[in-house]
């Protein structure tokens, strides 16, 4: 299945200076660049809009802190149909904001009720039914792909319906060159990965990639669960980048001045009203309430698990889209912000080492340009120049350096450098 990731950080890849990813592929090997490459290894940073969410998209969605945003959700009935959206120009208005942003829109697919992916293998015409349902949805408002949700992948009569569901969806994603993703439940890992069968490993190779969700909507995962659940289906999926770990909206981030108001306001309006006794019993019964609730993400569990799935997976999922995104600090925010200074942080690690191991001795005198568009021969191999390319050489008196290779945009980033064989004459330029 074709990978229609959109790219994160182009923004820090445009910065000046060098880019460690792009450095790193050059050093080995030229030919390890892919042409026309949309970012398949780019994180994932995801977020949930509800379709009974009737708000100001440009003000409710943080669009600068995600890639891919799921609509939630639409229902597959027993007899093959998809149901239509709830407001289908809200719909509509999501896509081409989404897009606008450079954001990509999934839209959610569960089944009206158990029964309802048992029929799809069942009978001919409700597998025909249900493939131009989904066709249409994807022409019709422009998505970027469907998200199945596999609430019950442990029930083993039910993983049948979901293999063919997934293998007639995967169908219509290479048709429709979308993405194509599932929902599975957190896991420890107390289950096998043997006792998964090939035919449900199957689909978890043909999807683009796997969001590891809790069990249910009020529980959240520990640090040490996401880790055990990140090892359990990384073994089944065979590739960490294709996990997405899931992180709860925290109501800790925001800054004390506004908690405070924001509880001021929630207080009954006859407070005063009431007799003190009854407010202390009352107060009591809240926190004994509130000490045996899930707890919540704080600000500092949010920055290790956006850490954690940027070290062993390929992106984060935020189950709920209700923070107001003009709040100065959101569960969004934070996650944007951990990985951007991350990759900041890793970037200016691999420049520095770069420039301190060029030597400082040797004076890079510039030979040729090459436009972008160019085609290039080098070692009997023809390339097209994807940027401007510029071909430095050492001083000419120096002959323990080979020549160098520096590929840059427009506006002089320095993208790679490229070290040849020291003979350059197999090096050509054609129009």
């Amino acid at each position: 299945m074709k990978k229609v990731c959109v790219v994160l950080f182009c923004a820090s890849l445009l910065s000046s200076g060098l880019s460690p990813y792009m450095l790193k592929a050059f050093a080995q090997d030229l030919t390890s660049i892919p042409v026309g490459n949309e970012g398949e290894d780019s994180f994932r940073i995801m977020g949930y809009y509800s379709a009974n969410d009737n708000v100001d998209l440009e003000k409710a969605i943080q669009w600068e802190s995600v890639t891919h945003v799921i609509y939630g959700s639409l229902y597959m009935e027993k007899d093959g149909k998809v149901s239509s959206p709830q407001d289908t120009e809200k719909l509509k208005e999501l896509v081409l904001k989404a897009h606008e942003h450079g954001v990509k829109v999934l839209i959610d697919l569960k089944e009206a009720d158990t029964s309802a992916y048992a029929a799809l293998p069942a009978e001919e015409i409700i597998q025909k039914t249900f493939s131009e349902q989904v066709k249409n949805l994807i022409q019709t408002y422009g998505v970027d792909g469907i998200n199945v949700d596999w609430a019950p992948q442990d029930e083993k009569e039910k993983q049948l319906f979901y293999i063919e569901l997934i293998h007639e969806l995967d169908q219509i994603s290479n048709e429709s060159q979308t993405l194509l993703t599932l929902s599975v439940r957190h896991s420890t890992g107390e289950t096998k990965a043997s006792e998964l069968s090939e035919e449900v490993k199957s689909i978890l190779a043909a999807v683009d990639w796997v969001n590891i969700m809790p069990t249910n909507d009020t529980e959240t995962m520990s640090y040490e669960e996401s880790k055990q659940t990140i090892a359990y289906w990384t073994e089944q999926v065979g590739d960490g980048n294709k996990i997405t770990l899931s992180i709860p909206v925290s109501e800790n981030l925001e800054p004390v001045e506004t908690k405070s108001l924001a509880q001021e306001q929630s207080k009954p309006k006859d407070v005063e009203e009431m007799p003190k006794t009854e407010i202390k019993e009352e107060t009591k019964e809240s926190m004994e309430t509130q000490e045996t609730k899930e707890p919540r993400e704080t600000q500092e569990t949010v920055q290790e698990k956006t850490n954690l799935a940027l070290n062993k997976t390929g992106g984060v999922i935020v189950l709920e889209n209700e923070e107001n995104a003009q709040q100065n600090e959101t569960t969004l925010k934070q996650i944007h912000s951990t990985v951007t200074e991350t990759e900041e942080l890793e970037e200016t690690q691999t420049a520095n080492k770069v420039k301190n191991d060029m030597p400082k001795s040797i004076k890079w005198q510039p030979t040729k340009t090459y436009e972008q568009g160019e085609i290039v021969k080098h070692n009997g191999v023809l390339y097209i120049a994807q940027w401007p390319v510029k071909e430095f050489e050492p001083e000419k008196s120096n002959t323990a350096y080979s020549p160098w290779v520096v590929v840059g945009t427009n506006m002089g980033s320095v993208y790679a450098l490229l070290h040849l064989q020291k003979e350059c004459s197999n090096f050509y330029c054609f129009k």
